[in-house]
């Protein structure tokens, strides 16, 4: 028996080291013409966060029939970067605006890594003080 082959399933084209490669990607296919997804679903437990970057990279997929041009134009596009003097590429001068916003944000992120902390201690407590109950309900059952 023969099988079809659905050339609008979704196959890998790249596994990305992290979210931000995988969206450059992902954008690099689009700017193509290439319709393509990324996958990726961050897995958090009281603060530990896991991702799909740590469980072996981020899948950007893309249409099966589009799987041989989409390799192609990634190749184009790492000879080019690859040729490029990026000490020469003149991004700009950083405005207040820049320095304000990117200062402000480790603050935000500074003050986030201290609230998650501050959760874990208080989770912590909560269930060492369910357990000394629960020890203590324990040994009241036991006595009578």
């Amino acid at each position: 028996m023969t099988r079809a082959i659905d050339e609008h399933a979704l196959v890998t084209v790249r596994h990305a080291a992290n979210e931000v490669e995988a969206g450059a990607i992902r954008a690099v296919l689009v700017d193509e013409g290439i319709e393509a997804w990324i996958f990726a679903a961050p897995l958090t437990t009281l603060g530990f966060g896991a991702s799909a970057e740590s469980l072996g990279g981020i899948p950007v997929q893309v249409r099966l029939g589009e799987l041989g041009r989409a390799k192609t134009v990634l190749r184009e596009n790492e000879m080019v970067s690859e040729s490029l003097d990026w000490d020469s590429v003149d991004v700009g001068a950083e405005t207040d605006e820049v320095q304000a916003a990117s200062s402000g944000s480790t603050a935000v992120v500074t003050l986030g890594r201290i609230l998650v902390r501050i959760g874990m201690v208080f989770v912590f407590l909560l269930l060492v003080v369910l357990a000394v109950g629960g020890v203590g309900a324990i040994f009241a059952a036991l006595r009578g």
